[in-house]
């Protein structure tokens, strides 16, 4: 279900954090931010001045309910019903198991160690670690009531104990195993997040042919986005920028399948870019154009009599 809050304040950011407080979500949470407003100065700290003013949205994953019709009961008919087909009993699909691969139970219980004392160093209380196969690898799920710490802004903390949990098992292995550590369900979740985001703006990029960008993602979310990208005809997906700014752009495609405009600039879904810029249509925070350059004045230059005393002249 589609949910949006629009808050004020004297700034962008402090809007932000408002509208995420009316909203009851963190900054874990990908929002499409919106800025209705830039904030404006007032004139001497006196007169004029206006507020930031904000709407952010997402999709809370949930589905919105529908009010229930009532039933109305049909006429009797004198002719006896007509007898009710058998239901058709849909074809099970069978789930592919996750294909295994050769775990070194040594390795293995050398990591668990590792992530217990590392969480243990975290002040979340009491919690619990269980191992199960993953494809490639296995997952190490961490349960408790304060995995909130855990899990971190938008799953950096938890990526972050993922990465050394990997290090840790393949230090002295030949070969690569995935090793997966996760809570509460988190990486389901944030795949179905950035799959329902991916489908959203494929959709608003074929309605209005603008390429748009996300905010930076780490390597595996642009992997996710990249997927639920690719299934959409029409529509593409590339990644631009270094580091921690990466970022992934979508846009129309080609025949090919390649990105059809891929030099034009992409709006920015998240609004912070474009708040820093100096406000809507390109202006800047003075209110006049960029590269405005004011005309020269049509009167002339006011000028004193030649016989008037020293005191009196201008032009000394």
């Amino acid at each position: 279900m589609r949910r949006e809050a629009t808050a004020t304040a004297s700034t962008i950011d402090e809007a932000i954090e408002l509208a995420r407080a009316e909203l009851g979500i963190g900054d874990e949470i990908d929002v499409e931010i919106e800025i209705i407003d830039q904030p404006e100065k007032k004139v001497l700290g006196l007169f004029g001045g206006k507020p930031a003013k904000v709407t952010l949205s997402y999709d809370d994953g949930k589905k919105e309910e529908k009010p229930k019709k009532e039933k109305k009961e049909a006429p009797k008919a004198d002719k006896k019903p007509a007898k009710k087909e058998a239901p058709v009993k849909k074809a099970k699909v069978e789930e592919k198991p996750a294909k295994k691969v050769a775990i070194n139970q040594t390795a293995l219980d050398n990591t668990l160690t590792f992530v217990k004392d590392v969480l243990s160093h975290m002040d979340i209380g009491e919690f619990t670690c269980s191992v199960s196969d993953v494809e490639g690898g296995f997952c190490i799920t961490v349960e408790g009531e304060g995995m909130g710490a855990v899990i971190g802004r938008r799953g950096e903390t938890l990526d972050a104990i993922q990465y050394l949990a990997s290090l840790c098992y393949n230090n002295d292995e030949e070969g690569f195993v995935r090793v997966v550590v996760d809570t509460n369900n988190y990486r389901a979740k944030r795949e179905a997040t950035l799959t329902a985001l991916a489908q959203r703006i494929a959709g608003q990029v074929a309605k209005n042919g603008r390429n748009q960008a996300l905010e930076p993602m780490n390597p595996y979310e642009r992997r996710v986005i990249h997927t639920a990208i690719q299934d959409i005809e029409g529509v593409t997906s590339w990644s631009v920028g270094d580091s921690k700014g990466r970022r992934v752009i979508v846009g129309l495609a080609d025949e090919n399948g390649n990105p059809k405009n891929p030099n034009e600039r992409p709006s920015n879904r998240g609004g912070r870019d474009r708040a820093h810029r100096g406000g809507k249509g390109g202006r800047s925070r003075g209110g006049r154009s960029a590269g405005y350059t004011p005309a020269e004045p049509t009167r002339e230059k006011r000028s004193d009599a030649s016989n008037l005393p020293l005191f009196g002249r201008i032009d000394k």
